[in-house]
């Protein structure tokens, strides 16, 4: 019975020992990404992907909790700049901080989640010029513990949070759009006002030719 006993013991051991090494093998790190086109210039969304305070205008997370807590640094662009957050189990809390900038193309920031779970990642949005418009891309690498190993067994972390992405690209875009009317409109007024000008400026010569 002793032997029998032992015999049990030594093979949950070695399963035990093989769930480990399993788990351990799993990627280090997830990755979830996004994009969407949006009829805009890429300088027309820039300001909506380095400020932090304009990022939070397209946040999914917001609608989450009303009662949402945050701080932003002043100011609020720029390596350094961060946000953090408090809020209700939906969005937990954490810090966010800018790590690098490729200006008018990139910016990625650091992430640090408090609660519910802890972890890090690195989020990065980044604008092209495309055909159309540009296209924003919005990029999430999450560093795995064993824990987070052992929950992507179970747990498809793009599934759960790629539609979370997709949402807050979709509320970026109108941003997009409207921030590009008012540079055209803004165009527009400067190009009617150098024609303005140019015309009284020719008007004003023609007289003194007359007059003369």
């Amino acid at each position: 019975m002793k032997k029998v006993l032992l015999g049990i013991v030594g093979g949950g051991f070695v399963i035990i020992a093989g769930l480990v090494a399993f788990v351990s093998m799993q990627p280090s790190q997830t990755t979830i990404e996004r994009d969407i086109l949006i009829a805009a210039e890429p300088g027309d969304l820039w300001p909506y992907l380095a400020d932090q305070v304009l990022v939070d205008e397209w946040s999914p997370w917001n609608e989450k909790d009303p009662d949402l807590e945050q701080t932003f640094s002043d100011p609020s662009t720029g390596v350094g700049a961060f946000y953090t957050w408090s809020g209700n189990e939906d969005v937990g809390s954490g810090r966010a901080e800018v790590a690098s900038i490729d200006e008018g193309v990139s910016v990625s920031t650091a992430l640090e989640f408090l609660t519910p779970y802890p972890g890090t990642a690195v989020s990065t949005a980044s604008v092209a010029a495309t055909e159309g418009g540009s296209t924003v891309t919005w990029t999430m690498v999450m560093d795995n513990d064993f824990m987070s190993k052992a929950a992507g067994l179970f747990m498809d972390m793009d599934a759960m949070l790629g539609p979370e992405f997709e949402k807050g690209l979709a509320l970026l875009e109108p941003l997009g759009v409207a921030a590009a009317a008012a540079r055209v409109e803004a165009e527009r007024v400067e190009a009617d006002r150098i024609a303005q000008e140019a015309a009284e400026a020719e008007a004003a010569a023609e007289g003194d030719a007359a007059e003369e």
